[in-house]
């Protein structure tokens, strides 16, 4: 269990495989749905506004979009 003060942004490493991924798709028209709430997506370099979160995300939901 997280305490109430866990938050994601606390997050910085990059799996080398969303980052490979990322190298695919970088100069393709792409669309990421995903059930991470980690962002490591957008720590590979993925474009925040190509990624749907299903189940929502963490940092957005404690702070408000930016």
């Amino acid at each position: 269990m997280f305490s109430a003060d866990f938050s994601v942004q606390h997050i910085t490493l990059v799996n080398g495989t969303y980052k490979a991924l990322f190298d695919l798709v970088n100069e393709k028209d792409y669309f990421v749905i995903t059930t991470n709430v980690d962002h490591q997506f957008q720590n590979a370099g993925f474009d925040r506004t190509r990624l749907f979160y299903t189940q929502g995300d963490w940092v957005d939901n404690r702070r408000g979009v930016e």
